[in-house]
């Protein structure tokens, strides 16, 4: 079976390595293409790391095929407790 997705990044569980970020494409009937964008890194506690949260804005620019308008530094901002 072939790879549908390309995995970005791997984490390590119970000593195996597990993509956590993968890649796709998906093309419609229309012919229009969009990225999409998987993570398995999405929990409430997950979301207080400012570098997820700027990999998950990042990824909406790129599945808008938006990729030279993402911010150098961001979009991410620190959580406030």
């Amino acid at each position: 079976m072939r790879p549908i997705a390309e995995a970005l990044v791997s984490g390590k569980l119970n000593d195996s390595r597990l993509p956590i970020r993968w890649t796709n494409s998906y093309t419609a009937p229309s012919g229009k293409t969009t990225g999409i964008f998987i993570t398995s890194m999405v929990t409430g506690h997950d979301l207080e790391t400012a570098g997820l949260r700027r990999s998950l804005g990042r990824a909406a620019y790129w599945e808008l095929a938006l990729e030279d308008k993402i911010p150098k530094a961001g979009p991410a901002k620190e959580a406030r407790h």
